[in-house]
């Protein structure tokens, strides 16, 4: 027992080692990406993933921490994804992006948290059937889908986006709102409000 005791340590701290490499390799390859502008003082926390293509600029400006996820899709010649200065980005959250999201300064996501500027797949049936085909043998098309219906995302300042909540394409988020847990967000959101529900509504407004 004794013996079994001391091997499974032995293991767990060599998998520990291995995962901590991985990962430190992962972080440098982001750093030293050129289409990944990472500002001073970020933190890139582990089990974070941005895949990038050569059609996007993603930016994360100054002492911001970043445990998410972001996900560019390579058809569109213009993807931007941008994190202001000062803000968290929490665990398993994602940004799927085909055409913009831009992120305000000092902003905090909570934990799996998606916001999408786009469909993601078509609309028409047939049209979606043949998409998925080409990502299943090919991977994301490079080639332009017009029916996946990118709509940019702006999310202003100061604001806190509660865990598990949505953000759907096409929306703006006004300074200092804050968006309740679970919450899922179709439509604007005014300045200095707080809401909550599916859909988000406002439930009052803050000084």
């Amino acid at each position: 027992m004794e013996m079994n005791s001391v091997l499974s340590k032995i293991l767990s701290r060599i998998y520990l080692l291995f995962q901590r490499g991985y990962y430190e390799n992962y972080e440098n390859g982001v750093r030293k990406n050129q289409l990944i502008q990472i500002g001073k003082n970020v933190k890139l926390i582990h089990g974070m993933k941005i895949s990038a293509y050569e059609n996007c600029k993603i930016t994360i400006a100054d002492n911001s921490w970043f445990a998410g996820n972001i996900i560019a899709f390579p058809h569109n010649k213009e993807c931007i994804v941008h994190i202001g200065k000062d803000c968290y980005i929490g665990d398993m959250s994602r940004l799927w992006a085909a055409k913009k999201i831009m992120i305000g300064d000092r902003v905090l996501i909570a934990h799996n948290v998606n916001i999408f500027d786009t469909t993601t797949h078509p609309i028409d049936k047939k049209v979606r059937y043949e998409h998925e085909c080409v990502v299943k043998q090919f991977g994301m098309p490079r080639d332009k889908y017009q029916s996946i219906g990118e709509d940019p995302v702006e999310i202003g300042d100061d604001v806190w986006i509660g865990c598990n909540s949505i953000i759907m394409k096409g929306v703006h988020i006004g300074d200092g709102a804050i968006i309740a847990a679970g919450s899922i967000v179709t439509k604007n959101i005014p300045a200095h409000v707080l809401v909550a529900g599916n859909p988000a509504r406002i439930m009052k407004r803050l000084e």
